[in-house]
């Protein structure tokens, strides 16, 4: 996650032979938009300052790490998945980053 200007953020991926991809920004602000209801309104009543923000945008930030198990995020299985001939083997658990983390 980088935060800053255009130039910080190329300055600080570059070394790492990364770039900035404007499709990572957008489908993360429309995550958060679909989310939080203050953000993704027209008419923004709530956001008119950061403390009609902050609440409902802390919320959203914890349902995602702590409630919603991600795809690329999984738990090893301790054996394989029989699957009785419907697919591959599976990879894991789904889990949430929090329980990633322990």
């Amino acid at each position: 996650m980088g935060f800053g200007t255009l130039e910080a953020v190329t300055q600080g991926l570059g070394p790492l032979g990364w770039q900035s991809n404007p499709s990572f920004v957008e489908r993360g602000n429309l995550r958060i938009g679909h989310q939080v209801a203050a953000i993704g309104r027209r008419g923004r009543p709530l956001c008119t300052d950061e403390a009609g923000v902050r609440p409902p945008l802390a919320l959203a930030h914890v349902y995602d790490n702590c409630c919603l198990p991600h795809a690329r995020v999984r738990h090893p299985l301790l054996a394989p998945e029989v699957t009785k001939g419907r697919g591959a083997a599976g990879l894991g658990r789904p889990c949430t980053p929090a329980m990633a983390a322990g």
